[in-house]
């Protein structure tokens, strides 16, 4: 059996890969103005690391609600969640990703002193590390919109009015600004 504390440790800790993903979107957003030959595939890029850091910040809303409540008084779901590290092992998937993030962002910098052909050159050697990332990045958004969408399902089966609505007033905020 798990820790009850590491649901709540990794519900939080969802927040702070949001956080990075945003700061690595706007990283490369920035770069991209700045590289000659590859700047719209780079931005495009950048907007996908984006909905990827908004993603994992509408689950961290969603679920960060439930961070204080003591085990004992969760229901079947939470515990199931608490009991498989299903969180943490999204979160670690999440940490995997931001790492490798964040070596294509190194590299991505460096276009910035090639010449436009140089840069195209290496950006086309180096796309597929690219392309590996994103399935990656989707399959973890999915994962976390299903675990949102059981939680909130959960939520109103046990006719929880009270924390359906606070989800909606989380969710409907800036939460890449405030992330409730």
């Amino acid at each position: 059996m798990a820790d009850p504390v590491s649901l709540g440790a990794s519900i939080i800790a969802i927040g702070g890969a949001a956080a990075t993903a945003f700061k690595i979107s706007r990283s490369l957003y920035r770069t991209s103005k700045q590289i000659r030959g590859a700047k719209e595939i780079i931005e495009s890029f950048a907007n996908e690391i984006g909905t990827y850091g908004s993603v994992i910040a509408t689950a961290h809303i969603a679920l960060k609600p439930y961070t204080n409540i003591p085990i004992s008084t969760k229901s079947a779901v939470f515990k199931y969640l608490g009991n498989h590290n299903v969180v943490a092992e999204v979160l670690s998937q999440s940490k995997l990703v931001i790492l490798h993030l964040k070596q294509i962002m190194s590299w991505i910098q460096s276009l910035k002193r090639k010449s436009r052909i140089g840069a195209i050159i290496k950006w086309l050697w180096r796309r597929g590390e690219i392309e590996n990332v994103k399935p990656k990045m989707e399959s973890i958004k999915a994962s976390l919109h299903i675990l949102v969408s059981v939680v909130t399902l959960d939520a109103v089966e046990k006719g929880n009015k009270t924390e359906v609505m606070r989800h909606k007033m989380c969710v409907s905020t800036d939460h890449a600004k405030d992330l409730c």
